[in-house]
């Protein structure tokens, strides 16, 4: 009788830890979601003694400690060469460090020639490198790439896909 008993105390106390662990957890999370500052209808440029490097456009943005929101964000950036000038949109645009994650309605064009359209795509600042793991559409000068799994290195000009479908169009 006094075993059962044991038995069931540690249970109770078990169960009891779990759940007041969690609860801490909970408030931490709390406390670090809220955002440090908030811009409205913001306009951030990157500058260097030689050119402009990036602007980046959005409705909304929110800072927080590990991370930014921008909402309705526009990016644009030039290439190191400076030959071409790359825009990337999204409804919803997470920055953390150098890498941004473009999400819902993710555009990439690059000087007009290319454009590619997904549901999310990422995108390494440091590296110039675009990635993405869902289907894709887009459009290379006035032919149709469709597939998934992007690869974009935008200094290399290296576009590599799974599942590619690639229409060229024949001149008549």
């Amino acid at each position: 009788m006094a075993i059962r008993f044991f038995v069931y105390s540690l249970l109770v106390i078990s169960v009891i830890a779990f759940f007041a662990s969690s609860e801490d957890e909970q408030k931490k999370l709390k406390v670090e979601e809220k955002p440090m500052i908030v811009f409205h209808d913001s306009i951030m440029y990157t500058l260097t003694e030689e050119s402009m490097t990036r602007i980046v456009q959005s409705t909304r943005a929110e800072r927080y400690k590990s991370r930014d929101l921008m909402y309705d964000g526009k990016i644009i950036t030039a290439s190191k060469n400076g030959l071409y000038t790359d825009y990337m949109s999204a409804d919803l645009i997470v920055k953390r460090q150098d890498k941004f994650k473009f999400l819902n309605n993710a555009k990439y064009n690059r000087e007009n020639f290319i454009e590619l359209t997904s549901d999310e795509i990422l995108y390494d600042a440091k590296t110039k490198i675009a990635t993405n793991s869902l289907p894709f559409q887009g459009r290379y000068y006035s032919h149709i790439l469709n597939g998934s799994h992007l690869y974009f290195d935008t200094n290399k000009s290296i576009l590599k896909a799974q599942k590619a479908h690639f229409e060229v169009e024949l001149a008549k």
